[in-house]
């Protein structure tokens, strides 16, 4: 698969869970971010080209703002099995980003990241 990522990924401190709104179910666990998409670690195969509605809870300490949570959209860009065979590795970009949660995830990436 051809690299096509713009900017660099962030493997956070903390795997937040990443939950469907519209199901009000667990969709997976992050695994690294930027500000295009994001990796999550799921326990069942994701369609490529399914869009979500999603909601992420924010870590302990990240208080930007007043919310405990960002929510976004995100299409599945590919899906594969994880190093563990019992997840899948899944891409997501990011097709709608509120203002609040870019500068969210901007916090995150800068503060909350692993520095490699």
């Amino acid at each position: 698969m051809d690299e096509k990522r713009k900017s660099v990924r962030r493997y956070l401190y903390n795997y937040s869970q990443v939950l469907d709104s519209d199901k009000n179910s667990v969709t997976g666990r992050l695994v690294n971010i930027t500000p295009e998409g994001m990796m999550i670690m799921s326990d069942r195969p994701i369609e490529r080209d399914t869009r979500f509605n999603f909601r992420m809870a924010l870590p302990d300490g990240v208080a930007i703002t007043d919310e405990t949570d960002i929510r976004f959209e995100g299409n599945c860009r590919w899906c594969k099995k994880a190093y563990n065979p019992d997840y899948f590795d899944v891409g997501f970009e990011f097709t709608q980003l509120p203002e609040t949660s870019r500068h969210t995830i901007d916090y995150l990436m800068k503060f909350h990241s692993f520095n490699y």
